[in-house]
């Protein structure tokens, strides 16, 4: 009580802290919130921000960066560890925001550098990589954007790439970025197939970092090489993206899709840009932060103003659909949905998609509209029953027996069946959520994806809080099996 009276006379010893927050309106204990979205339960407490705050106490790396790293994402402006702390020096930390030394120009020496920095900072592999890239949002999320928008080129061919090849190093030819276009198509059904996970990631990275070493010696047999070489880049850049998402590390995800923006600038790229735009607002909307809505509308406008193919068009306003569907606008939501399924059902459009969209067609459409729906029901009051019963007729005929479209895409799959039955959870239909969930046992064990066991735990655990679920025996077994598969994937 002494202490407290102290500290109520003297006020707080960081007064630059305290300030951060209250300009922010945060409490002590959102702080902590926010610091343990990042380094996971129980690193700190409220008694150890009260110390920061009260006592003037310094914490040790990494949490001076990771503090500036959430004050600086509300605040929409950086602010450094030694803003906070001005005793905690200059000393470098393992710990970076996910466009640490990020530059966004539309000239290839900026892609050189980025290229560098991936195999500089990475050892000797890339899986050795010692840095823990922190997720962006608000406006250190939607800057690097508009730098991406603002310089990318008019043209979609852009000019020979004029640079100094490194000597000594092995020439890349025609026949190898073949080789690595080859390889990108296996990742990618890797991807759908199984998601993220730590041999998935330590895969991919391994193969990133080897494209990366050419683009940094940047000695290719001719320039179109090196254009296809480029564009290959690219693309792992939104496959890995995605597996990191899928995986949790959304850091790591942002700054592989940054590092995706930064060549197709170089390229010219803009229908891949635009896609890996959506991949950053899908990524956003998973996350439940607005910004998702502007990342969204970003991509359709690049998409539109650059002549981009209807899939992509249709596919960047799918994604618009769920962003809007994650902040409870339901207008803007079924208006996306609509704009997509018009621009898909053109005569043309399927005809004119990029090879790496050959797998949007209208069935996965539906499916993508069946998960807005559902995360509409998750974030209006309004007609949820309705909404879940149209999400249910769009999603059970692709979730049940043995269609092509449940083995090809089982992740997906599982994601959507378990927004599904939890959507059923919450209307106190359990009957039909156990119906749904038992579609699904078969699938659990051959997917190691975080993002679908986390949310096949979140249905578990909702299942198992409803008031009377567990006497029921049906439930009870359908628990029994589907706990029973969880470990299996997870073990």
């Amino acid at each position: 009580m002494a202490g407290s009276q102290e500290d109520a006379r003297t006020g707080p010893k960081n007064r630059a802290l305290a300030g951060f927050l209250t300009e922010l309106g945060w409490s002590q204990s959102r702080l902590v919130a926010e610091v343990t979205a990042y380094m996971g339960r129980g690193y700190i407490g409220r008694s150890t921000v009260s110390e920061w705050v009260c006592r003037g106490r310094v914490p040790r790396d990494p949490l001076p960066t990771v503090v500036a790293h959430v004050l600086s994402n509300a605040a929409g402006r950086t602010i450094t560890a030694t803003d906070v702390w001005q005793d905690v020096g200059r000393q470098p930390s393992s710990w970076m925001p996910a466009d640490h030394g990020l530059k966004i120009f539309g000239d290839y020496q900026s892609v050189i550098s980025v290229a560098e920095d991936w195999i500089v900072n990475a050892g000797e592999t890339v899986n050795s990589d010692r840095r823990n890239f922190m997720a962006l949002s608000g406006a250190t999320l939607t800057l690097p954007v508009w730098s991406y928008i603002e310089n990318l080129p008019r043209q979609t061919s852009p000019k020979p790439l004029k640079t100094v090849s490194m000597a000594g190093s092995m020439k890349v030819t025609p026949s190898m970025a073949g080789v690595l276009e080859s390889t990108n198509k296996e990742i990618e059904a890797l991807e759908e197939r199984e998601g993220g996970n730590g041999d998935n990631m330590r895969f991919v990275r391994d193969v990133f970092g080897t494209i990366a070493g050419y683009v940094a010696k940047d000695n290719f047999a001719d320039d179109r090489t090196r254009h296809r070489v480029l564009t290959a880049w690219a693309h792992l850049c939104r496959i890995a993206g995605f597996i990191a998402l899928d995986a949790g590390q959304h850091g790591l995800a942002q700054r592989y899709y940054f590092t995706g923006l930064q060549v197709t600038s170089t390229t010219g790229d803009s229908e891949l840009g635009a896609h890996i735009l959506s991949n950053l607002s899908y990524q956003a909307a998973q996350r439940g932060q607005p910004d998702a809505i502007q990342l969204a509308e970003a991509a359709m406008e690049i998409a539109a103003r650059r002549g981009a193919s209807l899939a992509i068009q249709a596919f960047t306003a799918s994604r618009c659909a769920l962003a809007q569907a994650s902040m409870g606008n339901s207008y803007a939501c079924r208006n996306a949905i609509d704009k997509a399924h018009r621009l898909l059902e053109s005569p043309e459009a399927l005809a004119t998609r990029p090879q790496y969209l050959s797998w949007f067609n209208s069935t996965m459409l539906d499916t993508h509209s069946g998960h807005s729906l559902l995360a509409l029901a998750q974030t209006t009051s309004r007609d949820t029953r309705g909404l879940i019963d149209s999400a249910e007729n769009l999603l059970a005929p692709h979730m049940r027996g043995a269609s092509d479209f449940r083995g090809e895409f089982s992740r997906d799959v599982l994601f959507w069946g378990s927004w599904l039955a939890r959507g059923y959870v919450r209307c106190g239909e359990l009957e039909r959520a156990v119906n749904t969930g038992e579609a699904l046992l078969d699938l659990i064990p051959s997917v190691h994806s975080h993002r679908v066991t986390t949310i096949l735990q979140q249905l578990g655990s909702e299942l198992t809080r409803h008031r009377g679920a567990l006497r029921s025996p049906k439930i009870a077994e359908f628990l029994k099996n589907f706990n029973r598969s969880l470990v299996a994937t997870t073990g």
